[in-house]
């Protein structure tokens, strides 16, 4: 039943933007005579992750597309980097509330934040969880848009399992985050109801995006545990590090990730990746808006959270990935 709702809240999402996409070419949206496909210029202040991961940049692109398409003010902030991400987010969070948007888009990585969240929804500014939101109803959250990690993690252990691997490696990028640990557990769970198991590497926030250190963590444990058969990363760096530890130890371990880079498409492409499972980071970000201005407008919103994951990517499919990233470089997080 949860997931049929999430579907059908995805299917009225998705007629929404049909429509809306329809009244902004009609409308003229954008001209210089002020009239826009929504009625009035909203504003949406969005706080998410650094755009130094080409995953948040597709999302920035889609909030953006949406801004365009319906005529609206879309304001994206994000720190540089995940080195200190709890204060850097507070931190724009506050900014955000003093904006005094007429609307708010979050992504909530840690709980630390849900203070700082709990006063948009307080001061009665519609708030749409996007990315990352495991308390957006208990905050008071408008929507949810984006993966359940736990669906996630659990469909990349059942893809190890029929693939006939026991001891598969978890590796999060980013210490604290209570989505990264969830797809790991499920991940887990699928493995030990079928005899397997898993382990799991953290990173520290100031070597997740570290090259060197995310393949020595590898690297090591591989070593130490030969028997590793699989590598599940969060993230595609982490993942473009895997493969070239995989290699290095000469290691068997076949990987799988979320998230794509170019690299990892075309390591996918080349076998050295087994699939990715995607979360449609432009959809998210498009969803996120356009859910935040209907509200704005007329009060309309779906009454579910929205899943965009896991959107499965292998060799299989990988080429239309590809071409189509050519044609709108980075909408399907890859740069």
């Amino acid at each position: 039943m949860k997931l049929s709702r999430r579907r059908q809240a995805a299917v009225a999402a998705a007629t929404i933007a049909l429509v809306t996409g329809v009244s902004a070419c009609s409308s003229g949206s954008g001209s210089s005579s002020g009239t826009t496909s929504i009625g009035k210029d909203y504003t949406v202040t969005v706080v998410s992750g650094p755009l130094s991961d080409p995953f948040f940049s597709a999302i920035k692109s889609g909030t953006e597309a949406a801004g365009k398409d319906l005529g609206i003010t879309v304001k994206y902030t994000a720190p540089k980097d995940l080195s200190n991400p709890v204060a850097d987010i507070t931190r724009l969070q506050t900014a955000a509330l003093a904006g005094k948007p007429d609307a708010i888009v979050v992504s909530e990585f840690f709980p630390e934040q849900d203070p700082g969240i709990k006063k948009f929804t307080d001061a009665k500014i519609p708030t749409v969880f996007m990315n990352a939101g495991p308390n957006w109803q208990k905050l008071g959250g408008l929507n949810y848009v984006g993966e359940d990690p736990t669906v996630v993690g659990t469909g990349v252990g059942q893809r190890f399992v029929d693939a006939g691997k026991k001891n598969v490696l978890c590796v999060a990028g980013v210490p604290g985050n209570p989505v990264l640990e969830a797809r790991c557990n499920a991940l887990d769970k699928v493995l030990k109801a079928n005899g397997g198991k898993s382990t799991r590497i953290t990173l520290a926030a100031n070597q997740g995006g570290n090259p060197t250190a995310v393949g020595n963590a590898i690297s090591g444990a591989l070593r130490k545990d030969t028997s590793i058969d699989a590598v599940f990363t969060l993230g595609s760096a982490l993942a473009e590090s895997a493969a070239r530890s995989v290699d290095s130890v000469g290691s068997k371990a076949v990987i799988g990730t979320t998230d794509l880079s170019t690299n990892v498409l075309k390591l996918i492409k080349s076998g050295d990746i087994e699939f990715a499972a995607d979360q449609q980071p432009y959809l998210t970000g498009y969803y996120s808006v356009l859910i935040a201005a209907q509200y704005l407008q007329a009060g309309l919103h779906p009454v579910g959270p929205i899943d965009t994951a896991p959107n499965w990517i292998t060799k299989d499919n990988v080429d239309q990935v590809i071409e189509s990233n050519k044609g709108a470089k980075g909408i399907r997080g890859a740069a």
